[in-house]
C-alpha cells in the first residue's frame, strides 16, 4: 500500500468499529467514514487559517511594539518606533515573514552600517527585530527566530589609558597645603 502524501491527514476505522480523523497529531472520532472526512477537512482548514504566508515582518513590528509598550519606558518606546518606522519597516517591511533569511537581514544590517549608521544603532535595530520575531514564534506564527543566525556588526571601542595613582601624586612635588 502506497503512503499517503505529508500533510494530507488520515481517516481510518479502530477495531471497536469508531472511525479517526487523524491530522498533525490532532485525532477526532467519529461514527461513520462520511462523518470522519468531514471532521479531516475541517481539521485540514483549520491548519491554513493557521499558515503564516500572509503576515509580514512589518505586522510583526507592530504587532510586537503595541504588545510591548506596557512593559516599557516610553522613551524605549519613542526608540523602537523610530527603529521600526525609519529602518526596519522600510528595509524588511513587506518580506513575508515565513520567507525572510539570515542573508536578507545581514544585507540589510550592511547596507545599514554603509549608509553611515553606527554599529551600537544597528545592534538596537537586531534587538527590535529578534524580539519581534521572538514573539512570533512563541505565538506560533513561525517556527524558527532566523535571528539567531545573523552576526551582528561588533561595536568598536576605544582602549581607555587608566592611571592607578592620581594626577598630583604621580609629579614629584606634592601640592602644599597651606591652613
Amino acid at each position: 500500500m502506497a503512503r499517503r502524501d505529508p500533510g494530507t491527514g488520515s481517516v481510518y476505522q479502530r477495531k471497536d468499529g469508531s472511525w479517526v480523523a487523524q491530522f498533525d497529531g490532532k485525532y477526532r472520532y467519529a461514527k461513520t467514514k462520511q462523518e470522519a472526512k468531514k471532521k479531516l477537512r475541517h481539521l485540514l482548514q483549520q491548519a491554513d487559517e493557521v499558515k503564516p504566508s500572509n503576515i509580514t515582518v512589518g505586522t510583526i513590528l507592530a504587532d510586537y511594539l503595541q504588545s510591548a509598550k506596557t512593559n516599557l519606558k516610553p522613551r524605549t518606546v519613542q526608540r523602537y518606533q523610530a527603529i521600526i518606522e525609519n529602518h526596519l519597516k522600510p528595509a524588511l517591511g513587506r518580506v513575508k515573514l515565513h520567507t525572510l533569511t539570515a542573508i536578507e537581514i545581514e544585507n540589510v544590517y550592511a547596507h545599514k552600517l554603509d549608509e553611515g549608521l553606527s554599529a551600537s544603532t544597528v545592534q538596537v535595530i537586531h534587538a527590535v527585530l529578534s524580539a519581534a520575531i521572538k514573539r512570533a514564534v512563541r505565538l506560533q506564527l513561525v517556527q524558527t527566530n532566523v535571528c539567531r543566525d545573523v552576526q551582528r556588526p561588533k561595536i568598536q571601542r576605544d582602549e581607555v589609558e587608566v592611571s592607578t595613582l592620581p594626577k598630583w601624586l604621580q609629579s614629584s612635588q606634592r601640592p602644599s597645603t597651606t591652613v
